[in-house]
């Protein structure tokens, strides 16, 4: 069996949970059958099982909104997910009552550079402040769509809040594991989820994205401009993408 890497230049081991592949030239050889899971994967994040891989993105063309994948709970996430109506109201309104005693109390104010934004309120380490906020990284409407990425071993790595504040710019355009010295594209390491606790809309800095990046070979330059889409959804709802994905926060004008 030929693993066919969207990647064609890839050489080097890769590793996707307890399977190792040795890629040259984008290609790697396996006489063992692949678990379902890793099978899942590798079809959702563009590598071609005994056929040709899937085209990576033309990152630098305009993005065709219908490019976005929209699921529900359980489906396979390749880019980016919204789960519509994935927050109980009551928990919604916990959530922002919390966030507001909590931007009081610790007397939080935006930062002061341009990637954490000059008008964007961030509290960070939500665990340690209130048992409201454990209910999050384990809803039953978000955790196995992360699972699925990821897998059941997954953990928390932050738990923070984002409120991007009348007059902020546009954040520049990142991918979440750009850090990690991993050749891309590569298995996901990371998986991030935007709860929506009141509308997103472009003009209030909904979070941008940019479909199919995950498949790109290389991570965005925070100094370059890349055309986005703004990843609307009305509040309850939740937004999953994959750690490789280019994204950023909108400007709410």
């Amino acid at each position: 069996m030929k693993i066919h890497s969207p990647n064609r230049g890839l050489t080097g081991t890769q590793t996707y949970g307890s399977t190792i592949l040795e890629f040259m030239d984008g290609v790697a050889t396996v006489n063992d059958d692949l678990t379902l899971g890793v099978k899942q994967y590798l079809i959702g994040a563009g590598y071609g099982i005994d056929a040709d891989p899937q085209p990576t993105a033309a990152i630098d063309e305009s993005p065709d909104p219908r490019a976005a994948t929209i699921v529900h709970v359980g489906a396979p996430l390749q880019d980016a997910s919204l789960v519509p109506d994935a927050i109980e109201p009551d928990l919604v309104d916990e959530l922002v009552e919390e966030l507001a005693r909590l931007e009081h109390a610790l007397a939080v104010k935006p930062a002061r550079n341009s990637f954490e934004g000059t008008s964007t309120v961030r509290i960070y380490n939500l665990l340690a402040h209130h048992p409201v906020f454990q209910r999050v990284p384990v809803h039953p409407h978000v955790l196995p769509v992360v699972e699925g990425v990821l897998d059941a071993g997954c953990l928390i790595s932050s738990l923070s809040s984002i409120a991007i504040d009348p007059g902020e710019v546009a954040q520049p355009i990142h991918a979440d594991d750009q850090l990690m010295p991993l050749a891309k594209p590569h298995v996901a390491t990371v998986c991030n989820s935007m709860w929506a606790l009141t509308d997103f809309t472009e003009a209030n800095g909904a979070t941008r994205i940019i479909p199919g990046t995950h498949l790109a070979d290389r991570s965005p330059d925070f100094t370059s401009e890349h055309p986005s889409i703004p990843a609307e959804m009305a509040k309850g709802s939740v937004l999953v993408w994959h750690g490789s994905l280019w994204h950023g926060g909108g400007a709410n004008a």
